[in-house]
């Protein structure tokens, strides 16, 4: 049996996850299946975190996918991870898992049931990862995000004025966000010249940003 643990500060399977070591991580999945969905605590932060979110953090996506195929399934989190390091091959794999056949345990006036239904696939939180990615500037994040359905893009717009990432408003405004004259006294208030030109070239007030400047 492989052990979950090493002589070293963190279990082989964190290890694994981390480095993308696939082929202990592999060993380490034959040996104990369940290890796939156990939470861990980070050697470094002390909080609780899985193997899944690791992989995602580091941009492993082969670790993700053979983590998913053993079971693990928190992938909303995984996919806020991602986002927020930039690791778009990532979010393919965690949003665009296939829905698969499953048990659902049904409670009725005939007592306990197992009832075989269809259990979703992948991530569904991608408003969350849109706004993380704006908020970290991950164009490729983001692009993405937009293309697989994401729809609080005014939101995302904000986040991105606010940090200054001219590539994601480009996305965003070709997305179809509508919200400018707010991202723009954003961009002004946050002296970001070369964001909130391009806001005034898409359409916002350019009074917006000659009132904000006159505030500062």
């Amino acid at each position: 049996m492989v052990a979950d643990n090493s002589s070293y500060c963190e279990p082989l399977a964190l290890y694994a996850c981390r480095t993308g070591d696939l082929a202990t991580l592999r060993r380490q999945l034959l040996s104990e299946p369940a290890i796939a969905r156990r939470r861990y605590l980070c050697p470094v932060s002390q909080n609780e975190i899985t193997l899944l979110s690791v992989a995602a953090r580091e941009g492993h996506s082969d670790c993700l996918q053979v983590l998913i195929d053993h079971g693990a399934n928190e992938f909303n989190a995984a996919l806020c991870t991602a986002a927020e390091h930039g690791h778009s091959d990532c979010l393919k794999v965690l949003v665009e898992q296939p829905a698969r056949r499953g048990l659902v345990l049904r409670h009725d006036d005939d007592g306990i049931q197992f009832q075989a239904n269809m259990i979703p696939g992948g991530a569904d939180n991608l408003n969350e990862a849109l706004i993380t990615a704006a908020m970290n500037g991950r164009s490729d994040c983001l692009r993405y995000l937009v293309a697989q359905g994401a729809d609080q893009l005014n939101i995302a717009l904000w986040s991105a004025a606010e940090g200054g990432y001219r590539q994601c408003l480009e996305i965003l405004l070709d997305g179809g966000a509508k919200q400018l004259d707010v991202a723009l006294r954003i961009a002004v208030t946050k002296n970001h010249e070369h964001c909130w030109q391009l806001l005034v070239d898409a359409g916002a007030d350019p009074l917006i940003a000659q009132w904000v400047q006159g505030l500062c």
